[in-house]
């Protein structure tokens, strides 16, 4: 693969996972906060269940689209399993996803997808998969 590429496709994945990972989560964190203004208990069900949406979206939303989330949909790079290049699954998604829940994770994945020659950052050494162009 093309270096240039390949760092292409690095900055557009770091651009998207620090869009839903970094910024996603905060949402429902406002959201919460909204909750304890209006002291309301209606409003902090919404609250837990919007969190728990975005718990799982920032699990599985590798397994969406044909292997994309909604922000790699628009900066058109996917993931796909490193064997045969076939859509990632929920479980693939799930495993690789399940790092960013640790503390720095997403510092240390982040930093480790420029400096491997594929671009492969740990969660896709477990789940056995790689980002791709989507073009």
């Amino acid at each position: 693969m093309n270096s240039d590429n390949q760092l292409s496709i690095n900055f557009r994945r770091f651009i998207a996972g620090f869009l839903e990972l970094g910024v996603l989560p905060y949402i429902s964190l406002t959201v919460f906060d909204i909750s304890d203004l209006v002291n309301n208990n209606n409003f902090t069900v919404l609250a837990y269940s919007f969190w728990l949406l975005i718990f799982w979206y920032t699990l599985s939303k590798d397994s969406f689209f044909d292997g994309q989330s909604l922000m790699k949909k628009l900066l058109k790079i996917k993931v796909v399993r490193f064997k045969d290049s076939s859509k990632c699954t929920v479980l693939q998604s799930i495993t690789r996803n399940v790092l960013f829940w640790l503390p720095l994770a997403f510092v240390v994945e982040s930093i480790w997808i420029f400096y491997e020659a594929n671009g492969r950052r740990g969660g896709d050494y477990l789940a056995g998969t790689v980002v791709v162009d989507a073009k």
